[in-house]
């Protein structure tokens, strides 16, 4: 009895009538897919895949798989880490070539998933891109019914657009055609701390608004005077990656248009 249990102690592995027991196989998840909800780990029981023209939160666009250390590290990279921000700096590139233009334009979030603690313990290296749309100005996820493969210029309903904003921030989507305010004009990429960045936004005359007037500028086709709306991303997306600014133009409280501004020079803008 004792040799057996000393043997079975040791290893099942090769003594007759005991089959080896199999190696944990790490899931692997399906790139290209849509599924019930974003989620920052992913496991293959919560995964729930979905047809993408059905109701849905998420679409897993790419699959990556962390390279260097990472690989060898005993646990999986963090937000906020080198191998994480090189995930998201990839996942960043691909979703913009997915959807056929820069995804910042859109209403979209972009989150990076990871495996499970059990899954990178049994070797899974991977790292998902997730996409989700998301209300005007609004981080939570929302559901759709489409895929965003090539939808850069086929949904309107991801365009910012026009819309209303009160001068204490209190906003309402607008169509262009309806009196509004403000429109989305473009982004302006912005590499410093987030703390940094919003010591920089109470600032008198701050750069950040001189910086979104310039955008306004082209997106005009002039030089004009404008108030600006600035978005920016929260703490734990600018921290992942995500370091830009989307700028709009601000008519005012006072004023409203009841078309797009893009390109009406300086004949056409509001403000004089």
């Amino acid at each position: 009895m004792a040799l057996t249990l000393t043997a079975c102690a040791k290893s099942t592995a090769g003594l007759e009538g005991w089959p080896a027991l199999p190696e944990p196989v790490a899931w692997t998840p399906p790139s290209g897919v849509c599924h019930a909800a974003f989620t920052s780990l992913l496991r293959r029981d919560g995964f729930g895949e979905i047809e993408c023209t059905k109701t849905h939160q998420a679409e897993l666009i790419h699959l990556g798989q962390f390279t260097g250390d990472a690989v060898s590290a005993e646990k999986v990279p963090e937000p906020g880490s080198p191998a994480f921000q090189a995930a998201w700096s990839d996942c960043d590139a691909k979703t913009t070539a997915y959807l056929g233009g820069p995804w910042k334009e859109r209403k979209l979030r972009l989150g990076i998933a990871v495996p499970t603690a059990y899954g990178w313990d049994s070797g899974a290296r991977w790292y998902a891109c997730e996409v989700t749309t998301v209300k005007q100005l609004n981080g939570f996820p929302q559901h759709a019914a489409f895929s965003l493969k090539g939808a850069f210029g086929t949904q309107p309903s991801l365009l910012f657009g026009c819309m209303q904003v009160a001068e204490e921030g209190a906003w309402e989507q607008k169509n262009c055609d309806q009196p509004h305010n403000a429109e989305f004009a473009g982004l302006v990429p912005w590499d410093t701390s987030y703390e940094e960045l919003n010591k920089e936004i109470e600032r008198e005359n701050d750069s950040v608004h001189r910086r979104c007037v310039e955008v306004v500028g082209g997106f005009v086709g002039a030089s004009v005077p404008t108030g600006t709306y600035v978005w920016v991303p929260d703490k734990t997306a600018w921290n992942a990656g995500d370091k830009t600014l989307r700028c709009f133009l601000w008519l005012g409280d006072g004023k409203s248009v009841s078309r797009s501004m893009r390109g009406v020079g300086r004949a056409g803008w509001p403000l004089r």
